[in-house]
Order: structure tokens, then sequence, then C-alpha cells
């Protein structure tokens, strides 16, 4: 799956100003400037200060970048808060990142890009339960996905038959 994600973001940016990947930039090979999407947050990176510069966003608007070193990769990353996030106060907020061999400069461009990209495609609530932060698109292959995969049901009851009882 990884190897595919990298070939079809590959094959996007040979002609698009930006491109975004759902979730951490995992898989070696994506094309420089690749951005990672993270909904979750499931770690704390900043320290409290920053993280109260993080609430106060308003929607559009970023973080300034910081390197994020993790096991097994370095990015520079951002947080962007998208329209529609309410009651809690990082609700609406995604972590954004590239790879740490994007010069800073064109780090901070594509930052840029995605606060005035990201936010139109955000979903809403009354739509999507993981609204703002899944973005539409990803929430349109997701359900014609299960679509395709046909009634869970009935697809749990073929697993079941297929498996070895144990």
């Amino acid at each position: 799956m990884g190897r595919l994600e990298v070939q079809v973001a590959s094959t996007a940016a040979a002609t698009a100003d930006l491109v975004v990947v759902d979730g951490r930039l995992q898989a070696p090979g994506h094309p420089p400037g690749t951005v990672g999407y993270v909904k979750a947050h499931a770690a704390r990176y900043l320290a409290d200060r920053q993280n109260e510069v993080v609430a106060a966003l308003r929607p559009g608007q970023r973080t300034p970048l910081f390197c994020l070193q993790q096991v097994r990769s370095t990015t520079l990353s951002w947080y962007l808060r998208l329209p529609g996030g309410t009651g809690h106060p990082w609700a609406g907020i995604v972590r954004c990142e590239v790879s740490n061999d994007v010069p800073p400069a064109r780090a901070a461009t594509l930052a840029d890009r995605t606060c005035l990209a990201l936010p139109r495609y955000a979903s809403q609530s009354h739509k999507d339960s993981r609204a703002p932060q899944n973005l539409i698109p990803v929430g349109a292959l997701e359900h014609r996905l299960r679509h395709a995969l046909g009634d869970p049901l009935l697809l749990e009851r073929h697993l079941r038959r297929a498996a070895p009882a144990a």
C-alpha cells in the first residue's frame, strides 16, 4: 500500500502545486514536497506555551514550522486549524509534515498553501462524525471503498467461515 501511495503521489506531483497524503509520510520515496496530513494527536510534541499557540489558532491559520524527530524519520511539521471544529481547544487542528530534506523556505511555502487549500475540503459534522479533520475527498473515497466491499455483515460471516477454528 505504501508503494502504491508513493506511485500515485509521484504521478500527481508532476502536475500539481500541492500533493497531500492521508497520514504520516511513512513510506520512503515520496516526491519532495509531498505533505503528510495527520488527523489524530496521539503524542504531544510541543511545550505547554507552544500548545497554547496551537489552541489559539483561527481557521486557516498555522503555527510556525518545527522539526519533529521520530524513530524512523525527521520532518518539518506545522499545525493548522480547519473551520468547523468546536468544543475542545484542539478541535479542528491537524498536523502537516514534509520530509526534512525539503528546504525550510520551500516547507514554509507548502505550509502556506495548505492554509489556503485544506480548509475548503474540511468536512462538516452533520455529514461526517470525524469532521472537520476528515477531509471531504478522503471521506468520499472511504465511502466508495466500503460500498465496494459490500454488506459488512455478509463479509464478516464469510471471513468467519473461512478462518480456521481457534
